[in-house]
């Protein structure tokens, strides 16, 4: 039963939809780029002398 001093509930749909992310057009661009994959390679190999630089604080 429903308090009779309750005023009715109405329900309104709203616009869940969220608007695109600006950046997401750049998404994926560098997949299939070999320039990407040798900058990576050459990051990777970079970490891993700077992590093993015992004076490195």
């Amino acid at each position: 039963m429903t308090d009779p001093r309750t005023p009715p509930i109405k329900i309104e749909p709203i616009d869940a939809t969220a608007p695109a992310h600006p950046l997401a057009q750049f998404a994926g661009m560098f997949k299939d780029d070999p320039l990407i994959e040798e900058w990576k390679r050459s990051m990777k190999a970079h970490r891993r002398k700077v992590d093993k630089d015992a004076n490195r604080p």
